[in-house]
């Protein structure tokens, strides 16, 4: 029996940080921009935020309402199989002016 993963959404983990997939950041598969799974893990308590698709014609993504001073690790998933999920830990949010 395998275990449910619980996303906590907007409503319980709320701040003025975000995320933007943009310029080096977007997500591609063969150096093409693609839609995927964009997952937000709080690096504290490693529970899912945060969870987003990629715009399919540019790959860009943005996650918001994050609070800006926790750390968080991005895990791109590619929800069709084909590539291992990459992640990147340690990051900090953007602030909202």
């Amino acid at each position: 029996m395998r275990a449910k993963t619980k996303v906590y959404r907007q409503s319980l983990l709320t701040g003025r940080g975000y995320f933007a997939g943009e310029g080096d950041g977007i997500v591609t598969v063969g150096l093409m921009p693609a839609r995927r799974r964009v997952l937000c893990f709080d690096e504290q308590t490693m529970r899912c935020v945060r969870d987003v698709y990629s715009n399919a014609e540019d790959g860009t993504y943005r996650i918001d309402n994050l609070d800006e001073t926790r750390t968080y690790m991005l895990v791109g998933y590619d929800n069709h199989g084909k590539f291992h999920p990459e992640a990147w830990s340690g990051m900090l949010p953007r602030k909202m002016e």
